[in-house]
């Protein structure tokens, strides 16, 4: 390698912002925060918290319902099953 390309790429160069070594393109400028951008940005999120919230409780009323429902069938079918003993002893 040339000395002098070496000496470009180590040394820090008038137009490199954030290394030792040469940049080949502009950094990007970001635009400054404000309120109402933040505000912004808050708004979003929050909204994406809600659906995923949302989700969640859906999934969760899902989850419950399916084993109510199939904790009721497992005490009827038991119920059903004791009804001989229960009347057994009774006449």
């Amino acid at each position: 390698m040339d000395e002098e390309v070496h000496a470009f790429i180590i040394d820090k160069s008038p137009d490199d912002f954030s290394s030792r070594f040469a940049q080949t393109s502009e950094p990007k400028k970001e635009k400054a925060a404000t309120p109402d951008s933040n505000r912004a940005i808050f708004d979003a999120d929050v909204k994406n918290a809600a659906a995923v919230v949302a989700e969640e409780h859906s999934s969760e009323n899902t989850r419950t319902s399916t084993h109510a429902a199939a904790m009721a069938s497992q005490y009827k079918q038991t119920y059903d099953k004791n009804a001989a003993t229960r009347t057994k002893y009774v006449n």
